[in-house]
């Protein structure tokens, strides 16, 4: 009768404690990230994300010394399992049609790949040298990173 005891008592300490609950479940993540937050790159760069949106500040995109071109090779965003969401190439980030003029690109389009947005054009319309990042998610991001040709890899959590 003592064993019947013990065994009801050590079945309702663990209930009370927890201890069986089902809800305890360790492979599921944690991290709850804010919606609206903020992270420093260094070479100062802002990058800001909003739910499930990512946006940067407008940067130059001259093909010789534009600050997304110098240097920078991969651009990945991550979930707070490392597992990867996207990628942005710094060096693909629009699509041009058009043909050479005295040695000069003369384009008649540009489309912007995905995640890529100007920030600003000329009075007709045309981009004319300043890009940020600008990408809705299908889930929400907490990791951003950039690799750098040297190897160097920020990365920034939410």
């Amino acid at each position: 009768m003592k064993q019947i005891v013990f065994a009801v008592f050590l079945i309702a300490m663990a209930s009370l404690t927890g201890c069986l609950n089902e809800e305890d479940d360790e492979s599921q993540s944690s991290y709850n990230p804010n919606k609206n937050s903020s992270i420093r790159i260094p070479d100062n760069m802002t990058v800001v994300k909003t739910g499930n949106t990512i946006s940067t500040d407008c940067y130059t995109t001259t093909n010789w010394g534009g600050w997304w071109q110098s240097g920078k090779e991969a651009i990945t965003i991550m979930d707070a399992d490392s597992n990867i969401i996207w990628n942005l190439n710094p060096s693909n980030w629009a699509v041009s049609y058009g043909e050479m003029f005295d040695s000069s690109p003369n384009w008649d389009s540009t489309e912007f790949e995905y995640g890529w947005e100007a920030c600003d054009n000329d009075a007709e319309g045309n981009f004319i040298g300043t890009m940020r990042i600008n990408i809705n998610l299908p889930q929400e991001p907490v990791r951003f990173g950039i690799t750098y040709s040297s190897g160097q890899t920020y990365i920034g959590t939410f």
